[in-house]
């Protein structure tokens, strides 16, 4: 997947933490972030294969405080509006 790899190096850039995709492990240390796929939708063409596809992310945060949350889900939010239509790790 490789927008999901995109999306790792993204959140790196702002967050200090570890970053896993889909769950986080059962004894990992907070803050934790994961990120998931969670709707594809290909773009209707009549050509053939559709080469855009409209993708739903989601990200959770796991902390010890609300503030702190808040804090990361900020940054990461700004991070990730900053990159549409980039190409970051290879990934367009």
């Amino acid at each position: 997947m490789e927008t999901g790899k995109a999306i790792k190096t993204i959140i790196d850039t702002v967050y200090d933490g570890i970053t896993y995709p889909i769950v986080v492990p059962q004894n990992a240390n907070y803050p934790a972030v994961t990120f998931s796929l969670v709707g594809d939708e290909p773009s209707d063409t009549k050509s053939g294969d559709s080469v855009i596809d409209f993708e739903r992310w989601q990200i959770d945060i796991y902390t010890n405080s609300y503030d702190t949350t808040v804090l990361y889900s900020l940054a990461i939010r700004d991070a990730l509006d900053r990159y549409a239509h980039a190409t970051v790790d290879t990934v367009h």
